[in-house]
């Protein structure tokens, strides 16, 4: 009944511009910001406003150290990527497995001090802790982008694991070779 007699409100609105955007991206970017508006809206404690906005101010400074964090990496990470990589033989398409699978896991090694060292520098960097809490956030410690930047900066490593990968994957089943498996009767 009540809802039948009320008036529907129609609403146009023009979508402005957004730089040659195309409506896919301006829905997902709608969703995105939707999507983050109620995670922090969970985020916060709904009892007092006034709480809430102390409680949000505080999530956006543990943030905001994060990025800190993540930049202090990523720069050292660019600087000082391809270090690793030029301590090792070059990439030789024709290396046997056992060779590329020795200079990979070295390597690893090598990028591990590095990573370490790396740590153990950024540590005693005076950067802001807004909320106290960078020692507990993941960043604080390179994290995802120090290891994604450090791996795309050693090309040769990359080339070493990606032949390793073809190698592996033709003459072995996970890590068993093959040429036993067959002798054994298992192939």
């Amino acid at each position: 009944g009540a809802l039948a007699k009320k008036k529907a409100i129609e609403v146009n609105m023009a979508i402005p511009s957004a730089g040659g955007a195309s409506v896919p991206e301006l829905v997902t970017f709608t969703l995105a910001v939707l999507l983050i508006g109620y995670l922090l809206n969970k985020k916060v404690n709904r009892d007092n406003v006034k709480a809430n906005f102390e409680n949000l101010k505080s999530y956006i400074k543990t943030l905001l150290t994060a990025a800190q964090y993540s930049i202090v990496y990523c720069l050292f990470a660019v600087m000082l990527g391809n270090l690793c990589d030029l301590c090792f033989p070059k990439y030789n398409s024709n290396a046997p497995w056992y060779r590329l699978l020795a200079e990979v896991c070295l390597q690893a090694g090598a990028n591990a001090m590095l990573a370490q060292f790396t740590r153990d520098v950024i540590s005693v960097v005076p950067l802001p802790d807004m909320e106290n809490a960078g020692s507990q956030l993941p960043a604080s410690s390179g994290g995802v982008i120090f290891a994604f930047i450090l791996f795309s900066r050693q090309g040769n490593w990359k080339e070493k694991v990606m032949q390793l990968d073809k190698l592996l994957e033709k003459d072995f089943i996970v890590c068993f070779p093959k040429s036993i498996l067959r002798q054994m009767g298992l192939m």
